[in-house]
């Protein structure tokens, strides 16, 4: 009888496995593996305890071995980093994995530390770097020198944008990179348009005369809601509608903003939203507004373009890899109070015009490009090679 073929996939959180992961999943138990998932179920990240504990149910359910590990927030602490190591390295002791397949920089730093000794093969998907170009020194300085060592221990890193690519190619030890661009969006489910559009304006309390601004991502730092509020508070234009679907520890102090400045008609946090849910807001949206100070490749702007919403976006990869001023949105460049109040003036004259039409038309081309199934057969290709003495080649 031929023995269990074992996939182990470590994440730091659950809001990765079930946002990022469960086509990965799917691809491998196709390919005969047993899999398993590492994460932390308990403090999931951007879903809500339910959701994971759902999550947890489903994987399960269909024969996934699911193990808690309590990563911590951003680098974690020295104590919980050294528990996690020891939970991972005891695993790595009882079970025989062909490989390991690790998302996000706490997660895979721990990961390949464990693995040191246990033979383990580690594929390392990198979802945005925690350097990156013009970004701080202080960043460069933590975080480039493990990513640097530690890339030695890696059999194979996957970039998602262009430049994390460079920067692997040029400084890594391992030379063994395959760019996959991103985790690959459903574009027929967000590219057909739904015939109800006047019964969700209801919904939502809209005219046909207000023009409506989405942003979809965590309520944090760096997806930078804030300054987008404060362009709309600036600008004192009624019909300019702006919500934002999404939670995130930030959450409290955005709606804190919102009531304190008179906006709770003009802006909304709509929390977690479905898939389904998200397609019928896109229904009545005209621009996607996505101003992060640091992404890897941001899907949400993605599943807004394949709707024929054109962006207003700042100019970070991950963003940039796919957009074109004045071609798919607008490039908000720097983000600062000005430049998005110019944008949004922009976007409200943009509206009904042919200007428009042509936006949302090279929009619909343009994430086309990144459909799942492009990616699940770039993924199929370098799961069925890994395990085996063959490497993927690009």
């Amino acid at each position: 009888m031929k023995d269990t073929r074992n996939v182990l996939i470590v994440a730091s959180t659950a809001s990765m496995i079930k946002q990022f992961n469960l086509r990965n999943i799917t691809l491998l138990k196709r390919l005969g593996y047993r899999v398993f998932v590492a994460t932390n179920f308990a403090e999931p990240g951007t879903i809500t305890a339910e959701m994971a504990q759902k999550l947890m149910t489903d994987l399960e359910n269909h024969d996934v071995v699911t193990i808690q590990v309590d990563f911590g927030r951003a680098s974690g602490t020295v104590k919980s980093n050294m528990i996690c190591i020891a939970k991972l390295r005891k695993l790595f002791s009882d079970i025989a994995f062909d490989f390991v397949h690790v998302h996000s920089a706490l997660a895979s730093v721990l990961t390949r530390v464990a693995a040191v000794g246990k033979k383990q093969h580690i594929i390392y998907t990198i979802h945005g770097m925690q350097f990156f170009k013009g970004g701080s020194i202080k960043r460069w300085v933590a975080y480039f020198p493990v990513e640097w060592m530690l890339s030695g221990l890696t059999k194979l890193i996957i970039t998602i944008n262009q430049e994390d690519t460079g920067l692997v190619k040029r400084w890594f030890i391992n030379s063994k990179t395959i760019e996959v661009p991103g985790v690959g969006i459903d574009y027929d489910r967000f590219s057909t348009s739904l015939k109800n559009k006047a019964q969700v304006l209801k919904k939502y309390g809209l005219s046909k005369d207000d023009v409506v601004f989405i942003s979809v991502g965590e309520l944090s730092d760096r997806k930078n809601h804030l300054p987008v509020i404060s362009a709309i508070n600036k600008l004192n234009n009624k019909h300019l509608k702006y919500f934002i679907v999404g939670i995130g520890p930030l959450k409290n102090e955005i709606q804190n903003y919102i009531s304190e400045n008179g906006l709770t008609d003009q802006v909304k946090l709509l929390g977690y939203r479905e898939s389904d849910e998200l397609n019928e807001l896109l229904t009545i949206s005209d621009f996607g507004v996505f101003p992060s100070k640091l992404e890897g490749l941001m899907t949400a702007g993605l599943e807004v373009m394949a709707a024929g919403i054109p962006l207003l976006y700042s100019d970070v990869r991950g963003i940039s890899d796919y957009s074109e001023h004045l071609a798919t949105g607008y490039n908000l460049n720097d983000v600062n109070e000005s430049r998005l109040q110019k944008a949004l003036e922009w976007a409200i004259e943009t509206k009904d015009t042919p200007l428009y039409d042509g936006l949302s038309r090279n929009c619909k081309n343009v994430a086309k490009k990144y459909d799942k199934t492009l990616i699940d057969e770039k993924m199929l290709n370098i799961y069925e090679n890994i395990s085996g003495k063959a490497m993927v080649k690009e």
